[in-house]
């Protein structure tokens, strides 16, 4: 599901995927706020997990995939097209830690990764018309000298979400642990 508004009408309107348990048959509807009806619309090009969350910038709403390989798929608001926007180098990527989020009206790609000895995240900024990308922020989060057990559970599923930047530049941002 996504929420955002249409840049060029300025109409704010929901986006929602379904797909079947075999992920063969999607669907894809709108909700047009002004005009409180749903509507169908061409199926999206591939499945998109529904625990993903989306990020509207500028126009566009975004998800992730990220079950063979990470992929961005985009929605335009006016257009009611789907895209695919290209995404940092594969080698860059840990598919299961990608969190996307509209951060200071910019899409970025926050992917927390391990290294031998630490916990760290890297923040993409993205120019989703273009394709360009840059790292923005790369953060070393903590040792991996914690106990075993919860360094285990954290390999499969720990990732963050940035939220907001200070006037002063300093990053705010939360963890699958309900760390601020």
């Amino acid at each position: 599901m996504g929420f955002g508004r249409d840049n060029v009408n300025g109409s704010y309107k929901i986006v929602r995927m379904l797909f079947d348990r075999h992920f063969e048959n999607r669907y894809c509807q709108i909700l047009d706020v002004n005009i409180g009806e749903w509507r169908k619309q061409r199926q999206p090009p591939y499945f998109v997990g529904y625990r993903e969350k989306s990020a509207c910038v500028n126009g566009s709403i975004y998800w992730s995939q990220a079950l063979i390989r990470c992929k961005l798929l985009a929605f335009d608001l006016y257009s009611e097209e789907f895209r695919d926007v290209p995404t940092p180098p594969r080698s860059e990527i840990c598919e299961r830690s990608c969190q996307i989020v509209n951060l200071e009206d910019r899409l970025v790609l926050a992917v927390t990764y391990t290294t031998s000895l630490h916990w760290n995240v890297k923040i993409w900024s993205m120019d989703a018309h273009d394709g360009t990308r840059s790292i923005t922020y790369s953060i070393r989060l903590f040792s991996k000298d914690m106990n075993s057990s919860i360094m285990n559970h954290f390999q499969l599923w720990f990732w963050t979400r940035p939220l907001a930047v200070s006037k002063r530049g300093n990053l705010f941002f939360h963890d699958n642990e309900k760390r601020l």
